[in-house]
Formats: C-alpha cells, sequence, structure tokens
C-alpha cells in the first residue's frame, strides 16, 4: 500500500501503462508486479509505502501453502 504525501506522479505497470496519482491518493501493487513510480510534476514526488509482511513472505515462494503465516517465525 502506498500513500501519496507530496507532489503528482504516476504508477507505472510492466507494460508502461500509467495511473495517476496526486496527493491523498493510495496504491495498492500486487507485490509480484513489476511497477516503478514516476514523478510528473515540478515539486518532489512523496510516498509512504508500507508492505504487510505476509505479502513479502508469499511472494518468495512459488506456492503459497496454508500453513503458518506469522512473519515473525522466518
Amino acid at each position: 500500500m502506498n500513500y501519496v504525501i507530496e507532489g503528482s506522479g504516476a504508477l507505472v505497470n510492466e507494460k508502461g501503462e500509467e495511473t495517476p496519482l496526486k496527493a491523498g491518493d493510495f496504491a495498492l501493487v500486487d507485490p509480484s508486479e513489476k511497477h516503478q513510480y514516476r514523478n510528473k510534476g515540478d515539486i518532489p514526488f512523496k510516498m509512504i509505502c508500507g508492505v504487510y509482511c505476509w505479502f513479502e513472505y508469499f511472494s518468495r515462494i512459488p506456492a503459497p501453502h496454508l500453513g503458518d503465516t506469522n512473519c515473525h517465525d522466518e
């Protein structure tokens, strides 16, 4: 989950398609998706990025299992 705190920009997917973002917007990207952010304005594009540890854990293994999802036991 990303929250834009200043400026304007775009979330760019693997195909180069852009989704506009501005201060106050949220963006959610699956951890397995290739993506980048691009500043589209004259001031810095600032955001806060928060990634739930469960996403990080399961994005690293090819076949998610239904076992323990306690992120602190890795």
